[in-house]
């Protein structure tokens, strides 16, 4: 991505700023370290197996919140207010997609409607190489019009 970036500068002659030198980098590196810490609770915390995925994920946000808050000194109540409303729409948004598969594949299952397709799959061939074939272009032809984890 850096590359195909700085080769769109390059194209286009988008102006350049001057390097800050060496003391500004330091100090921007030092200043961003508390924030880069989030990954290494993240990470850290799963691969030593202290934490869970999950639990791991929910201390690298209280931590995200508490930096963001006292260390950078840039999150205020209102902000903090719309982040969490933001939030809870795009759970919600989530939850009911979730819903609405489960429920969907749910009257799949009482139609049979795999079994029926299997059916239909090896009455067409019984070469796997050909199945997996006719699958492929099935999911490339949905996988146009559809969003990929609504297909799967």
């Amino acid at each position: 991505m850096a590359i195909a970036a700085y080769l769109v500068a390059l194209r286009k002659n988008y102006p350049a700023e001057p390097f800050p030198g060496w003391r500004a980098a330091a100090a921007s590196a030092v200043s961003a370290v508390p924030g880069l810490f989030t990954a290494v609770i993240i990470v850290g915390g799963v691969l030593s197996g202290v934490l869970t995925v999950t639990e791991s994920g929910a201390f690298g946000a209280i931590y995200a919140v508490v930096v963001t808050a006292l260390v950078y000194r840039e999150l205020t109540w209102a902000a903090f207010r719309t982040s969490v409303l933001r939030s809870v729409r795009t759970t919600a948004l989530v939850m009911i997609l979730v819903g609405c598969a489960s429920a969907f594949s749910y009257l799949l299952a009482i139609y049979r409607v795999p079994e029926q397709l299997t059916f239909l799959l090896t009455a067409i061939s019984d070469n796997p190489i050909i199945i997996l074939l006719i699958l492929n272009l099935v999911l490339l032809g949905l996988g146009m019009i559809m969003d990929m984890a609504a297909l799967i």
